[in-house]
């Protein structure tokens, strides 16, 4: 699909541009039913995250994403680079908007199990302590 063609089929559906670097993105975060995120190079990023603390996401499988999304329980993986796929995904959850929340829910529950500044400390830490003590120190 051309993407003069995605932008006539998204409008109707009332898919939004971009909201990268908003100031207001906190406003605007509860009324986003699903987040998209087709990039075809990824690591860690933040705005999955933020969005998988409760709406689901749509994204293609690379680099650091499937950390974040799993498929088929807080989002969708989708190949990179394949349109079609990315547009069945996303048609999908939003013909079923029960789905579409309990999706955005495991998402949730998933961020602040996987995700929290706590877990995310000691799993540091974990990492530290093995290099220090490859080195035959201890921390």
């Amino acid at each position: 699909m051309d993407r003069p063609a995605a932008r006539v089929t998204a409008r109707p559906r009332g898919i939004a541009p971009p909201l990268g670097g908003r100031a207001d993105r906190d406003r605007l975060g509860p009324q986003i039913d699903l987040l998209v995120h087709p990039a075809h190079r990824e690591g860690l990023g933040v705005a999955l995250l933020e969005a998988a603390a409760g709406v689901p996401i749509v994204a293609a499988r690379a680099g650091g994403v499937p950390e974040v999304v799993r498929d088929g329980e807080n989002g969708l993986l989708v190949p990179p680079g394949d349109p079609e796929a990315l547009a069945a995904a996303v048609n999908g959850l939003l013909d079923d908007p029960d789905q579409c929340r309990a999706v955005g829910a495991t998402a949730r529950r998933g961020v602040v199990e996987r995700f929290s500044v706590a877990r995310m400390l000691a799993g540091n830490l974990q990492v530290y302590r093995a290099i220090v003590a490859s080195c035959g120190a201890e921390l």
